[in-house]
């Protein structure tokens, strides 16, 4: 809890100052999230400005519902996914070792500068340690448990890393070595 904690005060410190203003990818994924939300019939399976899926614009939509119309909504998001981030390093060290190593895994992304600097803006590329971390953390606790839930569990997790974010298309053969 208090490793939560930290991440999340690394992550929301501040949260409506620092970055300042808003980055071309955020308005971009917002005015296409605006079109969504006003064009009924307009439901892209990929933004055709960054030619990413088309799902993480999606989030942004529900966001924007649930929070209003901001740049702060968008950044929400990847709050929402850096701290999620840190419980699936907690999962994927207390797999690979123990409790003990868990902790220190996600204390250590808790306050990673890459990491908290991308839980910040509202981009796709914080989706990636996410999906790449239940993927490795579900298929370790698969191989433990020997649970067929873990297994597709892991595979969604894969799966869905895909459909947010096209680099993560290597991490499948990594995972086969």
């Amino acid at each position: 809890v208090f490793i939560f904690i930290i991440a999340a005060f690394m992550r929301l410190y501040r949260f409506d100052q620092i970055p300042f203003g808003t980055w071309f990818d955020e308005a971009d994924e917002g005015l296409i999230a605006l079109r969504i939300m006003n064009e009924p019939g307009y439901l892209p399976v990929f933004a055709d400005s960054t030619l990413l899926p088309a799902h993480y614009i999606y989030l942004i939509v529900f966001f924007f519902k649930v929070l209003g119309v901001s740049t702060l909504s968008i950044r929400a998001i990847s709050v929402v996914f850096g701290l999620a981030t840190v419980a699936a390093a907690y999962l994927t060290g207390r797999e690979l070792f123990d409790r003990k190593f868990g902790l220190i895994v996600a204390f250590f992304l808790a306050v990673s500068r890459w990491d908290v600097n991308w839980s910040r803006i509202g981009m796709h590329g914080v989706t990636v340690p996410f999906f790449e971390l239940m993927a490795v953390g579900m298929l370790l606790r698969a191989f433990r448990r020997q649970s067929l839930m873990d297994y597709a569990l892991s595979g969604l997790s894969m799966g869905f890393g895909l459909c947010f974010y096209p680099p993560l298309r290597f991490f499948p053969f990594v995972v086969g070595l």
